[in-house]
């Protein structure tokens, strides 16, 4: 198994606001977000957007999967098809891509936020890692 970690550079889009911020993963919500101290609700839920290429050496049959390791419920896109939704409680989801990727790929995640409580902890991380994983197709019997 191959693996391509998606750290960065990331956008991130906030609710009335038209120019995203580039950050790296992995940021916490205190680093992540200027929200207010309290717990007023955004008009939208902030967007991570990480664009990146199709892997190369890619072979017939080898299998993509998309893996984020989150701490945040949140909803993921890929090239504009929702792959679907994380709860909190999962904190690691997989999701195979390998008929969705594209020569130029946009990923899109979409951030619930939570508490104040949590979003102030210093090391409260909504996103902790996105990688993409390359798994070979099985070797064809002679």
């Amino acid at each position: 198994m191959h693996t391509i970690r998606l750290r960065g550079p990331w956008e991130i889009y906030l609710p009335g606001s038209e120019q995203p911020r580039r950050m790296e993963m992995q940021a916490t919500w205190h680093t992540l977000l200027a929200l207010p101290a309290d717990d007023t609700p955004l008009p939208s839920p902030p967007r991570l957007v990480r664009r990146f290429g199709l892997p190369t050496g890619i072979a017939e049959g080898d299998r993509l999967h998309l893996v984020l390791e989150s701490a945040a419920a949140c909803q993921v896109e890929l090239n504009g098809h929702q792959l679907g939704s994380i709860a909190v409680a999962q904190q690691c989801s997989s999701f195979d891509v390998t008929q969705l990727l594209k020569a130029r790929n946009e990923l899109v995640i979409l951030l619930e936020i939570p508490p104040r409580e949590i979003r102030q902890a210093e090391s409260s991380c909504p996103v902790s890692d996105v990688r993409l994983e390359i798994a070979s197709a099985p070797p064809t019997p002679a």
